[in-house]
């Protein structure tokens, strides 16, 4: 079995799941998922990996449902308890506050350069366990330009809080007044760009030179690619690739596994390519000639 979610619930039943040969895999959308197996295509070049650095831009309105509303709420509420873990770095985990470690990246064509911000995301546990060697792993991303402008106000002004406020004779906290009005508002159904963007870099080794390897998707624009499912397209297809892959038997392992260990890279990467979604590939090599 496959899921799109990845908790340490699930990876907890990884003995369990050995024992009656059986292979789940959680995480197995775009982020993680794509991100993972790009990842992994980076072990398959380096000697040596070192470093990861992912990130992706999520061009979707701010609710097309209640879930992923609540994802959005979840990535800039300063007091969600995964901010203690957001980043992998030297042997620990690290906390960081919504907004923070800026960088500027450069996406697909239909999404551009973008600020994208340290989230806290499945690829920056699972895959210090998948390659021991890393010394850093870390996940940014971001929102269309208008969804990080309101949420980023929101949160400065302390309306993203679980502190309680006064609605009529009810107690209610902040948070969740703002996910009542931001699911009812014609604003949170706006978007002018349906995409999704990718981006890796890892860092590392091969024949003692130092190697950076930087992957990149692409994917039709919402004209060629159904309106707003080329954003949802992204996550639905990697799930439904490792869902064939699972029933051919086309996968790298048993147990409870994170994408990274459970499946071959070239027939992913075939598959997304074959549905619309090409991954590039860029390796630069650094090194003394004598």
């Amino acid at each position: 079995g496959l899921d799109l979610s990845s908790d340490d619930p699930q990876f907890a039943l990884h003995t369990e799941a050995l024992k009656k040969d059986l292979l789940f895999v959680p995480g197995v959308g775009a982020t993680p998922g794509i991100t993972n197996m790009m990842v992994r295509r980076a072990s398959e070049v380096l000697d040596r990996m070192e470093a990861v650095d992912i990130f992706f831009a999520a061009f979707r309105c701010l609710a097309p449902a209640p879930g992923l509303l609540q994802t959005t709420l979840w990535e800039f509420n300063p007091e969600e308890e995964d901010r203690a873990e957001v980043y992998f770095e030297d042997g620990a985990w690290h906390p960081t506050p919504p907004l923070s470690g800026e960088r500027v990246v450069r996406f697909h064509d239909h999404i551009g350069e973008q600020k994208v911000y340290y989230v806290p995301h499945d690829e920056s546990n699972t895959l210090p366990h998948s390659f021991p060697e890393l010394r850093r792993a870390a996940v940014r991303g971001c929102f269309p330009p208008h969804v990080m402008a309101l949420m980023g106000t929101l949160m400065r002004g302390g309306l993203l809080s679980s502190q309680p406020v006064r609605v009529g004779d009810a107690e209610i906290s902040s948070i969740e007044v703002m996910r009542a009005a931001l699911a009812q508002s014609a604003f949170s159904k706006k978007n002018p760009v349906w995409a999704y963007g990718l981006v890796v870099e890892v860092t590392g080794k091969r024949a003692g030179r130092r190697v950076t390897c930087t992957y990149r998707s692409k994917h039709p624009p919402q004209e060629e690619w159904g309106g707003e499912s080329a954003y949802f397209k992204n996550v639905g297809i990697p799930l439904s690739i490792g869902a064939q892959m699972i029933a051919h038997r086309q996968t790298t392992g048993k147990g409870v596994l994170p994408p990274e260990l459970a499946f071959p890279t070239e027939p992913f990467f075939v598959e997304l390519a074959r549905r619309g979604i090409v991954v590039e590939e860029e390796i630069v090599e650094e090194g003394h000639l004598a």
